[in-house]
């Protein structure tokens, strides 16, 4: 998906690990992808993706938490903007 934010194209990649729950883009944002959930009391439910709110955490990193399968991981931005340079 390519945004153009001011002057810059804002272009999203799938993050390895996270293909079809989140993206990051050439700009530092995540983004989770619109998919269904399945709830164990409710059964599946369609969850709407969103940009994830970054927040300092640990030594004034950029961070940003990622869920998949219950399972949450704590990431820094800047590892997925150096990651971007490398695509």
């Amino acid at each position: 998906m390519k945004l153009e934010v001011g002057m810059y194209e804002e272009i999203y990649k799938d993050i390895v690990g996270y293909e079809g729950y989140y993206q990051v883009s050439n700009l530092g944002n995540v983004k989770s992808l619109d998919r269904v959930v399945d709830h164990a009391i409710n059964g599946p439910r369609k969850v709407k993706g969103r940009i994830l709110t970054n927040y300092f955490y640990n030594l004034g990193y950029l961070t940003v938490t990622l869920t998949k399968r219950n399972k949450t991981k704590v990431i820094t931005v800047e590892a997925f903007e150096s990651l971007e340079h490398k695509l």
